[in-house]
């Protein structure tokens, strides 16, 4: 989460929720959850892909999304992306839409 300090990063804002795992990155009109369970975020939104249907370019940690489930510092991507988004196809990965 460092990373979004205005200096090495678009500047970010971060949202911790009482009883919960995760934070919430925010910027702009984005916001998506971190640290939070993939599989069982499946489970109560049927507008997820399974875990087993992501791109292999797409890490969980311990079954949760990650920074680096969308940042690749090896990357050639723009942003370092772990995959060109081009058309969104990298939210796509994960969202049916």
């Amino acid at each position: 989460l460092g990373c979004h300090d205005g200096v090495i990063a678009s500047d970010a804002s971060y949202v911790i929720s009482d009883g919960e795992d995760s934070v919430t990155y925010r910027r702009q009109s984005l916001s998506h959850p971190i640290g939070m369970n993939y599989r069982q975020a499946t489970m109560e939104d049927r507008a997820l892909r399974p875990p087993e249907a992501l791109s292999p370019y797409i890490a969980l940690y311990d079954g949760k999304v990650g920074c680096a489930s969308w940042h690749n510092p090896y990357s050639s991507e723009h942003r370092m992306l772990t995959m060109n988004n081009r058309g969104s196809a990298l939210c796509l990965e994960c969202h049916i839409k």
